[in-house]
């Protein structure tokens, strides 16, 4: 899921914004007939959030960015 929002300030310049979700669940591991994988087992949570931006101010860029993640130990 993503979302982007962008305006114009006028003398500033033009601004952006994003932000951003990635969540769901992985196995951890699989059920096997003669070393194929069948079935994922033990699914276990994971997400990644973040933001980012495209700021523009005279003849200044700046472009923050931040990105926080959580994985189950088991992944």
């Amino acid at each position: 899921m993503a979302f982007t929002k962008a305006f114009d300030l006028g003398g500033w310049g033009y601004q952006e914004f994003q932000a951003y979700a990635y969540v769901g669940q992985r196995p951890t591991f699989y059920q096997t007939s003669q070393g194929v994988p069948l079935v994922g087992l033990g699914n276990e949570p994971f997400y990644r959030i973040g933001f980012a931006g495209q700021l523009h101010f005279k003849n200044v860029e700046l472009l923050p960015f931040f990105m926080h993640g959580h994985d189950n130990a088991y992944l």
